[in-house]
């Protein structure tokens, strides 16, 4: 189940190459001006996509190491090139964009959540370099482009190897702690604005240690086989009902590492998957409906990824309302929530052979809620595509 709307969705966007949800970062970016000397030439954005999506395992989820931080914002999604990271709601300003340019990007992947009720919000982001050197430079060379007039730079109490720099927002007047530490290949980088400085440290170290473990575990694809890295390696897409429309976006190539960055429930779900040999995920979305099929060891183990799944989502919704929906066929799951945008949502599950869809479909009124025609429509449409 992704970070949906349709596990494979955020708050009715798409979990797509460009996309991201609400609400930005303070404008902290300009675009950046063409590679300075001695840039190292770059993989195809197509590429770096993928190995992107594959980073998010190394990106600590904010929601999970803090449960405050309820909502999705802007930045949130995998870097398909260099530049995108000053172009995705102001992550980076130019000069810090070079500094990756120069000393070896190869992939990225950007988490940020906000805490309504505290007022404040966070980021975790990894940058994949081509070597440890690399990674270790980009450190060195990134804090100055990060300090800011008035700015502090200074170890970060409580975090062995972290530089922070430390500042307040010009335009909330909030305080502003932006670290980062190098992690063998990878450059792990967090931004924290608070009101309240002791606070805002204390969640600056917890995603840093997070981030630290989960980098620890991950494997980047070795550079001479990243040109084999496919967006829909089992062939999944062909599975799924392509929604009509000029609004649609697909997502693939979604292995256990890559799915981590979607899921509601990222622990839960991966160890749900994993037990039930997980193969990998593709999904195809449109205005208001979102098909996504998983690929699991066989009948039993989509069987027990569907019920673990409808489980999750009897937890972490309270309002969940169950429908029935013959046209999702027998053993379906279906059911009615409001996701933590507000967003009206409707979901069925069901599994034929080693495969189990997800159909959502979002966007209606709310006195249509319970209304099953909704999700009935595009169930049955992709229950008939789905082999048998």
């Amino acid at each position: 189940m992704s970070v949906r709307l349709g596990r494979a969705v955020c708050a009715g966007v798409a979990i797509a190459v460009t996309s991201a949800c609400t609400s930005s970062l303070p404008g902290r970016a300009r675009p950046s001006e063409g590679p300075p000397g001695g840039a190292v030439a770059p993989f195809a954005p197509s590429v770096t996509v993928l190995e992107s999506r594959r980073l998010a395992y190394a990106v600590p989820r904010p929601d999970v190491v803090n449960r405050s931080f309820t909502r999705s914002c802007r930045p949130t999604l995998p870097v398909k090139d260099v530049d995108a990271l000053g172009g995705v709601g102001g992550l980076f300003v130019d000069r810090s964009v070079d500094v990756f340019r120069r000393d070896g990007f190869v992939a990225g992947y950007v988490q940020c959540r906000s805490d309504p009720a505290g007022g404040r919000g966070t980021v975790a982001a990894a940058v994949e370099m081509r070597d440890a050197a690399g990674a270790r430079r980009a450190v060195r060379d990134l804090v100055p482009t990060l300090a800011g007039s008035g700015d502090r730079v200074t170890p970060l109490d409580g975090m062995d190897g972290a530089t922070a720099v430390a500042g307040v927002d010009r335009t909330s007047g909030r305080r502003v702690l932006q670290t980062v530490l190098a992690s063998d290949r990878l450059v792990l980088y967090q931004y924290t604005d608070d009101t309240d400085g002791r606070r805002m440290v204390d969640t600056a170290v917890r995603i840093l240690r997070s981030a630290l473990a989960r980098a620890r575990n991950y494997r980047p694809t070795p550079l001479d086989r990243m040109a084999r890295l496919r967006p829909d390696p089992h062939h999944l897409r062909r599975l799924l009902v392509v929604p009509a429309g000029t609004a649609l976006v697909t997502g693939g190539g979604y292995d256990l590492d890559a799915y981590y960055g979607l899921a509601e429930d990222p622990e839960a779900e991966r160890a749900l998957l994993a037990g039930a040999g997980f193969v990998g995920m593709y999904s195809n979305q449109a205005e208001h409906q979102s098909y996504s099929v998983y690929q699991l060891a066989g009948p039993a183990a989509a069987a027990r990824v569907r019920d673990g799944f409808a489980a999750i989502e009897r937890r972490l919704h309270r309002d969940l309302v169950p429908l029935r929906v013959p046209a999702a066929g027998s053993g379906s799951v279906c059911f009615a929530f409001t996701a933590a945008d507000g967003t009206l949502a409707q979901r069925c599950f069901f599994t034929t052979g080693r495969y189990l869809y997800q159909v959502d479909a979002f966007g209606f009124p709310a006195a249509g809620r319970t209304d099953p025609a909704h999700i009935a429509s595009l169930a049955g449409r992709q229950r008939d595509r789905s082999p048998r």
